[in-house]
């Protein structure tokens, strides 16, 4: 092979290596995008995935708070129905205990008109006691009297009766 040959394979073998460098730089650099793109894309992929866990976690969390909150509406609703329950039975216990104070009343009013009726029953029972023991006392007075009255008029017939034998005996001589 001649000089010029070997000098133009030189420069082709120089123009194929500089345009391998240029290929290979190329091929470097498009790897190494490519590489950065992949990484860039892998933490996309995992940011993804995170974000889809936390979705996921907020999903199953949204999904327990409504639970949650719909047993809480069912308690409070229970709780409300109680509430009323215990706010009807407490009216009604107030209106039985007003009742109850009222007819308290009345019979202390009735215990205290009885006290009074008895303590003049108790007066009056007191004066008719001492009345009858008076009226006894001026029965068995005059009952005195009358037997008094009545011996003394026996005694005056008696007497009368003696008196007039004396004087038939005195008329008729027989004395």
């Amino acid at each position: 092979m001649s000089q010029p040959g070997i000098q133009r394979l030189s420069e082709i073998q120089q123009e194929i290596a500089s345009i391998l460098e240029t290929q290979l730089a190329e091929l470097s650099a498009s790897i190494k995008e490519s590489e950065k793109l992949t990484r860039h894309i892998i933490s996309n992929e995992m940011e993804l995935q995170r974000h889809q866990k936390r979705q996921s976690e907020f999903k199953q969390e949204f999904e327990s708070l409504t639970t949650q909150l719909q047993h809480s509406r069912k308690n409070l609703t229970e709780v409300q129905q109680q509430k009323e329950i215990l706010i009807q039975e407490q009216q009604q216990l107030e209106a039985e205990l007003m009742e109850e104070t009222r007819e308290v009343e009345r019979y202390q009013q009735t215990a205290e008109e009885l006290r009074k009726e008895l303590e003049e029953q108790e007066g009056n029972s007191k004066a008719l006691r001492n009345e009858n023991a008076k009226l006894k006392l001026q029965v068995k007075a005059l009952k005195d009297q009358i037997e008094g009255m009545k011996r003394l008029r026996d005694d005056h017939l008696l007497s009368i009766m003696q008196n007039t034998q004396e004087l038939q005996n005195v008329s008729t001589g027989k004395e």
